[in-house]
């Protein structure tokens, strides 16, 4: 084989390789497969690794056969469906169809060209950090998925306690150190009984600090003493109780930066600080929005016992040009939105209804190149019709008069698709006050 021929073949195979998609709740977990043949699982001599509950330690064995995917049940507790359709002993499917194992739906497919998501070195540290006792802060936007990071490290650690989480932000100082320590029965007006303060809770486990930069100063250097001392002290208490907690801390703002301007403790910042990982937003990470909206859908709609519908291209278009300022939360909103409201058999612009402009800031209801997009596809697209739609336009038109601008706003749409579905519905254009 010549030099040019070795390049053709590797762009071949760079170009058919394959990977695993696993999704449940809010996360996504994508693992690269190498051997045509392997074994999904929850135990370690699992081929893919899917660390959730409902998965057995060797679950399901899969064989990608061309555009196939054979699946073989390994005698897994929970059992496998393939779209929808339990499976008894062994199945055929064609690549890309949704798998369950358990509560997560897995996609195998062909693996996506071109950049790589910026969430694979988040990974990559998540895996080197997990099983270490070092303290995390993770850094990132409202939303990005700061809370399903810190479940996945602590699944992952091995520690034997419990994950446990506060908000230091929605609490005041004296109820955010009631809450941390705990108190005696009688350190306080209303104490009638003793209390085990979250600390205690997170005994052997991880104590989870949501909004970090948001703990109040006076709160600071008594939670600085717990960490040098690892022991913590009960208001009102003689004694102090050692502690074994890991932490890990979550802020959307940089406590670098808040330390520099006296509101945060370098001390303490320097405990907790053991590695920083910054979670990039998802209009940073496009390559994952289809995955995750996919999985929103089929959870939102299997919840109720239905069907979930396919996303057009127009929709997908929109979907991965949209800036998502609310991030993987603004996400699921809309997708579960799209359940509550969806009734035809495919998923059109039109359905997406995103957060107020107010909450999605200059983006309003799309991306401006998301936007042109969509006017450019929304001539093209024919989803499905329904006599509901219909009523629905017709009683909102009526209650705004006929001005469409007004009902635009109210069905949450634009008053470009409002125009496109009003001429696919046969509704007349009203004159304002009819």
């Amino acid at each position: 084989m010549d030099d040019n021929q070795a390049t053709t073949a590797a762009l071949g195979a760079a170009a058919e390789s394959r990977e695993v998609v696993a999704c449940w709740g809010d996360r996504v977990l994508r693992s690269d497969v190498a051997k045509s043949v392997f074994v999904i699982g929850r135990g370690e001599g699992a081929d893919v690794l899917v660390p959730h509950p409902s998965v057995s330690r060797a679950h399901a064995r899969l064989e990608i056969a061309g555009p196939r995917v054979l699946i073989e049940d390994l005698g897994s507790a929970n059992g496998v469906r393939v779209d929808g359709i339990p499976v008894t002993g062994r199945a055929e499917a064609a690549l890309g169809s949704l798998i369950e194992l358990g509560a997560v739906r897995v996609l195998v497919r062909s693996k996506a060209t071109g950049a790589a998501s910026p969430m694979i070195d988040v990974r990559r540290l998540v895996d080197k950090v997990a099983a270490s006792n070092v303290s995390v802060i993770l850094v990132g936007e409202t939303g990005a998925g700061k809370e399903v990071l810190t479940e996945d490290i602590h699944t992952r650690s091995g520690r034997r306690g419990t994950l446990v989480r506060v908000n230091c932000a929605g609490l005041g100082a004296t109820l955010l150190e009631s809450e941390l320590f705990g108190y005696e029965r009688g350190a306080f007006t209303g104490a009638v009984q003793a209390k085990a303060g979250l600390i205690e809770a997170a005994e052997g486990g991880t104590l989870f600090l949501d909004e970090l930069a948001e703990m109040p100063e006076a709160t600071q250097p008594k939670l600085l003493r717990v960490i040098e001392s690892r022991e913590v002290r009960r208001l009102g208490a003689l004694k102090a109780k050692p502690v074994d907690v890991r932490f890990v801390s979550a802020t959307h703002k940089d406590p670098r930066t808040l330390a520099v301007m006296g509101r945060f403790r370098d001390d303490l910042l320097f405990r907790l600080n053991g590695l920083t990982i910054r979670v990039p937003p998802l209009r940073e990470r496009r390559q994952e929005i289809l995955a995750l909206a996919e999985a929103f859908l089929e959870g939102a709609y299997r919840e109720n016992g239905r069907v979930p519908p396919a996303l057009s291209e127009g929709a997908r278009v929109v979907l991965e040009s949209y800036r998502w300022p609310g991030n993987v939360r603004e996400l699921k909103n809309v997708i579960h939105r799209v359940a509550l409201l969806c009734d035809d058999e495919i998923v059109g612009v039109e359905s997406l209804q995103f957060d107020p402009p107010a909450a999605a800031g200059p983006s309003h209801h799309v991306s401006s190149a998301g936007a042109a997009t969509a006017e450019a596809i929304l001539g093209g697209e024919r989803p499905a019709t329904h006599g509901g739609e219909r009523e629905r336009i017709a009683q909102v038109l009526a209650s705004v008069g006929g001005n469409q601008a007004a009902a635009a706003k109210a069905l949450g749409i634009t008053p470009r698709v409002l125009a496109y579905r009003m001429d696919k519905l046969g509704l007349p254009r009203p004159r304002r006050g009819q």
